[in-house]
């Protein structure tokens, strides 16, 4: 087979500092603002008539799943149980690891020698290289035909989220963490009421317990 030799034109810049957390789809958190830095030898000539509310195709390389090629993975909407074909899906964990991540352009500023794109909706966690940005058409990007797929229609599921009263963070840092943290961030085979997980977001590191579908908030540590 051909190889090609591809590289980083740009790192992320996001709150989400490990995989975990990183919500499953693009467009379920808005409230992220994950930046792309890019690489000194581009300029701000590549960017004319990208405007402010557009919004662009971000293909990445899922490098935390690097040499953790599957050819059947458990998709998390199955319950985690089933495997299927890896083309069927949407999982970091295939032969190329590349990814694909919808957003909308918020900002686009030149600080120093390095442009920085600020972008909503992203779902990629921070350090992940990217190879390309395309323009969404809103036109050509939509499927010209209906096509039934083995997940269905079902959209991804919302828990209230709340804080114990001694995790004190501002008001727009709880927006966030609520809005990542209501899509159940939980691996679909783990339903242990007693189980504590750890996430880090921001520069937090946030323990919480999801009781009787309610996510709780129980400690938030600053990693400043």
């Amino acid at each position: 087979m051909t190889e090609f030799k591809i590289k980083s034109i740009a790192k992320v810049l996001s709150p989400y500092k490990t995989k975990f957390g990183v919500p499953r789809q693009s467009g379920l958190v808005r409230s992220d603002n994950t930046v792309l830095i890019f690489d000194q030898s581009i300029d701000m000539s590549a960017f004319e008539k990208l405007e402010i509310g557009n919004f662009i195709w971000v293909v990445f390389i899922f490098d935390q799943c690097h040499g953790q090629a599957k050819l059947q993975v458990r998709p998390p909407r199955l319950g985690g149980n089933q495997k299927i074909g890896v083309y069927a899906t949407r999982s970091p964990f295939r032969p190329n690891n590349i990814g694909l991540s919808l957003g909308r352009v918020l900002q686009l500023s030149q600080n120093n020698s390095e442009i920085h794109m600020t972008l909503e909706g992203l779902d990629l966690a921070d350090g992940t290289p990217v190879i390309d940005i395309k323009p969404y058409h809103p036109k050509y990007d939509k499927a010209w035909d209906d096509s039934e797929y083995w997940f269905g229609d079902a959209e991804v599921q919302s828990l209230p989220v709340e804080f114990d009263k001694d995790c004190k963070v501002s008001e727009k840092e709880e927006k966030f963490i609520k809005d990542v943290l209501s899509g159940d961030p939980r691996p679909a085979y783990h339903d242990d009421d007693n189980r504590i997980y750890t996430i880090e977001l921001l520069n937090y590191e946030i323990d919480f317990q999801v009781l009787s579908s309610i996510v709780k908030v129980i400690k938030i540590k600053n990693l400043k």
